[in-house]
């Protein structure tokens, strides 16, 4: 609790507790919101098209990647970028909390006990030159939640 003075008296406030994990979390998500709205801006300034979060996007991120197999035009701080905006992404449209995964070493979407790597998953995409690897994944893992969502509501 914390003291205020007011007019001569000390008024004690009463803040709210926030524990450890949701300040985490809050925070995994303003990062992910900020970089996810950087790389609509390069999107934008690139293709002249503004990305809107729905699930249709994900075939441009696929598109983005194939035209980088040959020789990758994109920075590692865009392909982050691009991960982050995967996971927006999906989390916007299916749901789920972010995560730090130790074990991965990396930040994670989590919903209903599955989870998803979308910056991992956009890495490795590039990597293995794998077209529409994005689009499949992303239907993957909202076909998992909506089967674990169906389970729960039986």
């Amino acid at each position: 609790m914390a003291k205020r003075r007011y007019g001569g008296r000390r008024k004690v406030v009463q803040r709210p507790r926030r524990t450890r994990a949701s300040k985490k979390s809050n925070q995994y998500l303003r990062e992910a919101q900020q970089a996810a709205e950087r790389f609509v801006k390069i999107y934008e300034k690139r293709h002249r098209v503004r990305l809107t979060y729905d699930m249709n996007d994900v075939g441009l991120l696929d598109k983005e990647l194939e035209k980088n197999y040959e020789k990758n035009t994109l920075t590692p701080d865009e392909t982050v970028c691009m991960g982050y905006y995967l996971g927006e992404l999906l989390r916007r449209n299916v749901g789920g909390k972010y995560e730090f995964r130790k074990d991965y070493n990396a930040v994670a979407l989590k919903c209903l006990d599955i989870v998803a790597f979308p910056i991992l998953k956009v890495q490795k995409a590039l990597e293995d030159k794998n077209p529409a690897a994005l689009e499949s994944y992303a239907y993957v893992y909202a076909k998992k939640v909506s089967d674990k969502r169906e389970k729960g509501s039986k």
